[in-house]
This record gives structure tokens, sequence and C-alpha cells, in this order.
């Protein structure tokens, strides 16, 4: 039987005392929280208004241009209190919308389904993003690509870079639904397909600000929305409009 010395012994007590406490409940919450983050999709409810909705234009073909700018709030789909809930998050976004009439209407893939062809298309926006954190801090700034449909439903794909991240860093993508009723409020759910990382929590997981944060249009403002390039049958034939790739999370 091999000698155990008093040297050994202290380290085998000290690595079990580590593993005891990486498997202790509290621990193993915490790391479970950041391991999902990093690898498991993470949706939020959305809820908010649209806030400005001006016509600023006509494109050759007679389609309307419209600056649109909407307010929202993002809850974490899991409840307040659960291991690894994030507090609410806002997020504006500022887009151009190209209102198309039936003989303008192009052939797009839906942007939720870019295997398939978007049917009952009514306009396509095109503008920046900025999601704020509870502290009312712009965390992240980005673009986005949105559909309207006939129904007021919208699809809705934003890549958003986190502030002061390296270069080299994937965006933070989120897409999902919202639907527009006729009081102008907002109501959807939006899912980050490639997860959120250590840092988009860190980012994230702030504490929330007592009073009021930026206005809307301070936010809109900042971002600085230029109108961007027809989209419509007016200037080119139909065609597809190619979806932003994938980025991976990491």
């Amino acid at each position: 039987m091999r000698t155990i010395t008093p040297s050994t012994a202290r380290r085998l007590v000290a690595w079990l005392a580590f593993l005891v406490l990486l498997l202790s409940p509290s621990v193993a919450l915490r790391w479970g929280s950041y391991a999902d983050a990093a690898s498991a999709p993470f949706t939020v409810a959305l809820r908010g208004a649209m806030v400005r909705f001006d016509l600023s234009g006509t494109e050759p073909d007679g389609d309307p241009i419209i600056h649109a700018a909407m307010d929202t709030i993002l809850r974490d789909a899991r409840s307040a209190g659960v291991a690894g809930a994030l507090p609410p998050s806002r997020l504006v976004l500022s887009a151009y919308l190209e209102n198309f009439s039936p003989g303008t209407t192009p052939v797009l893939p839906d942007l939720l389904r870019p295997d398939q062809a978007a049917t009952g298309l009514g306009g396509f926006m095109q503008g920046k993003a900025a999601l704020l954190d509870a502290a009312g801090h712009i965390a992240y700034r980005g673009g986005l690509l949105a559909e309207v449909f006939t129904d007021n439903s919208v699809h809705l794909v934003v890549d958003l870079g986190r502030v002061g991240a390296p270069t080299t860093a994937a965006p933070l993508r989120l897409l999902g639904a919202m639907t527009l009723r006729k009081d102008l409020t907002l109501t959807g759910a939006l899912r980050a397909p490639g997860g959120l990382t250590a840092s988009d929590v860190a980012a994230l997981r702030v504490r929330p600000r007592h009073g009021a944060g930026p206005s809307w249009q301070a936010v809109v403002h900042a971002l600085a929305v230029r109108q961007p390039p027809q989209v419509g049958r007016g200037r080119a034939q139909r065609y597809a409009l190619p979806t932003p790739p994938p980025h991976p999370r990491g």
C-alpha cells in the first residue's frame, strides 16, 4: 500500500473542498446561468409603442417614405428572481419605412424564414437600433431590417455591437415578430438564437437606475439614421434582398 505524505494529504483535502464548493447549489446556479447564456437561445418579451411616424418624402415610383421610431421595453422570458434572469432593457429603433403599393411590391425572402418568400408584404424598414441597459446607458448599437405586413405584423432582425467591444467581436443578433396595434402600441417577442456570451450578460446585468433615462428623441438623434436606397420595384425589377448571414457567438 502506498503511503500518503502529509503534503499530499493537504492537497487532496484542498481539492475535495474545491469540488464541494464547485458543486454547491449557489455556485452551480451561477455557472449554469453563464453556460446556458452562452449556448442556449435567449428570449425576451417586447412591449412598447410607435413614437414617431412622419412622412419623409416619396420615391420616384410614388411609394411614400416614412421615418418611424419605436421605443420598447424587453423583459427576460424567465420570471424575475429566477436564477440567470436579466433586468429589463430598452430597445429604441429608428428606421425609414418604404410603403409599397400593389404595383411596386418586390419579391423578398421572409427575414425569419429566408427559404420562403414574404407574402402579404406591405413595406420594408431599414435603420439603426440602440439597446439600453437597466441604468439607461446605451450598451449596444447596430442596424436593423424589418418587413411590415398588411396584417400589421412586423418581422424584425437586429444586429447589435456592444459598446466598447473589440471590432472582432460577433454582434448580438435579435430576431422575432411584433404586432403594431391601432393605438400604435407594439407587442411581440425577440430571441437571440446564438445566445448571450458572458460579456453580454455582464453588460446587461446592471442595477436599474431610478428616474427617467434618455428620451427616445435623444436616442434617435444619436443614431443619426439616413434614408436608405429604395427597395420597391421603381428602380429595379423583382429581386431577392440578401438576408444578413448568421453570426456565430462565442
